[in-house]
């Protein structure tokens, strides 16, 4: 590519980036922007609906507004162009929290092992660890064994940053919740209040584009965040009994 078709590409790219962070601030309403520099700063490339797996992260801009939040990342293949995607995250649903009386360090390495999840989960009674990983980290899938043996979930944590947060997907279900919420994801945030105390919370995330979405919504939103508020008591108890205070 000559040095004229670089700065056109260039142009080009920032002229449909600008658009697209228009667009995004006027449907979102946007009240808080960052933008995460990488490697990669000043290359050229092209703006593509999508990316392959094996393409990295070079530079994302996050956009949010009331319940909504929309990514907006620029990737590099091996030898490929530079890639624009935008990723609009579902609507919040609900949040849940507990303060634990133990310190962030002790909560966050309790909740990154994934075998302990029986430990503590009212309903689950096994994990196997699909991707091999005892701990959690991106890319990671776990298969849970529900209390009954009759019903299965695979979960996969798809960002993690060290103590403070861990978003996790549902791709599939025995219950068919996968099926009917394809974008349901849950964030764990995790925050020091003191010492020995830490805050955790969970926040659901989902579309209700069709019917049987909406309905499900009405009848599942409650049960969720009870299921979810049980979940965290739990650990709450569990971690309290092996990290006492001092």
């Amino acid at each position: 590519m000559g040095p004229e078709a670089e700065r056109f590409a260039s142009k080009s790219v920032a002229m449909m980036f600008g658009l697209l962070k228009l667009a995004a601030i006027s449907e979102l309403g946007c009240v808080e922007e960052r933008l995460e520099y990488a490697q990669g700063e000043g290359e050229t490339g092209f703006l593509l609906p999508a990316f392959e797996p094996r393409q990295t992260p070079r530079t994302s801009l996050v956009l949010r507004g009331p319940g909504r939040r929309l990514r907006l990342t620029r990737f590099r293949g091996r030898g490929g162009p530079l890639v624009w995607r935008h990723e609009l995250q579902p609507p919040f649903r609900s949040k849940q929290e507990v303060i634990i009386n133990a310190t962030l360090e002790a909560v966050w390495s309790f909740s990154m092992d994934l075998t302990r999840i029986p430990e503590f989960h009212p309903r689950v009674v096994k994990v196997d660890l699909l991707s091999g990983k005892t701990f959690r980290e991106p890319g990671a899938s776990y298969q849970c064994h529900l209390a009954g043996g009759k019903h299965t979930c695979i979960e996969q944590d798809i960002e993690i940053i060290p103590l403070q947060k861990i978003v996790t997907v549902l791709p599939e279900d025995t219950f068919g919740i996968s099926k009917i919420l394809s974008d349901y994801r849950v964030e764990t945030a995790f925050q020091r209040m003191s010492d020995q105390a830490t805050k955790v919370e969970i926040s659901h995330y989902y579309s209700t584009k069709t019917l049987k979405a909406k309905f499900f919504n009405l009848i599942a939103k409650g049960k969720i965040a009870r299921d979810t508020q049980a979940t965290l008591n739990a650990a709450k108890s569990t971690i309290e009994a092996s990290c006492p205070t001092i």
